[in-house]
C-alpha cells in the first residue's frame, strides 16, 4: 500500500504545483513557423512550451535572467514548412517581466536544415545552414 500511495504522489505532484498555463501568439520559430500560438506551462523560474503554427511546430523552454527579469534566455526546436528541422538559441526582453502578460521582443540564432527534396527526386543530404532572426508576440 505505501508503495501504490508513493507512486501517486509522484504522478500527481506536477498538478499540484503553483504553476500558470500561458498562451502567447507571435511572429518566429519558436511560434510555429511563420505566426502561430505557443502554449505553455510556467513556473516562478522557468516555462515549457509548444507551439502550432501556419507553417510548422515547435517545443521550448526558457528562463529569466537578472533581478527585473525582463530579459530571458532558452532553446527551442521544431519544424517549419514542408520538413526543415530547425534548433536555436532564444534572447528575450519582456518589458512586463518574466511572470506578466504583455510584448515579447527577441532574437534568435540557430540552424536549420532542409530535408530531402523528394518532389524532384533528388535524395542527397543536406547540411545545416545558420541564421540570426527576430521574433516578437504577445503572452496573454
Amino acid at each position: 500500500m505505501k508503495r501504490i500511495m508513493a507512486v501517486l504522489l509522484v504522478l500527481t505532484s506536477p498538478f499540484c504545483s503553483s504553476e500558470q498555463f500561458t498562451i502567447a501568439v507571435g511572429f518566429g520559430p519558436q511560434y510555429g513557423g511563420v505566426v502561430g500560438v505557443q502554449f505553455g506551462s510556467k513556473s516562478e523560474s522557468l516555462e515549457f512550451n509548444g507551439a502550432v503554427g501556419l507553417l510548422g511546430w515547435s517545443i521550448g523552454g526558457l528562463t529569466p535572467v537578472g533581478q527585473e527579469q525582463t530579459l530571458s534566455w532558452g532553446l527551442s526546436a521544431g519544424q517549419i514548412g514542408f520538413g526543415d528541422d530547425f534548433y536555436q538559441f532564444d534572447s528575450y526582453y519582456m518589458p512586463n517581466g518574466f511572470k506578466n502578460a504583455g510584448w515579447r521582443f527577441g532574437l534568435s540564432v540557430g540552424q536549420t536544415k532542409e530535408e530531402d527534396d523528394w518532389w524532384g527526386g533528388s535524395f542527397e543530404d543536406k547540411s545545416w545552414e545558420s541564421y540570426l532572426m527576430v521574433h516578437f508576440g504577445y503572452q496573454f
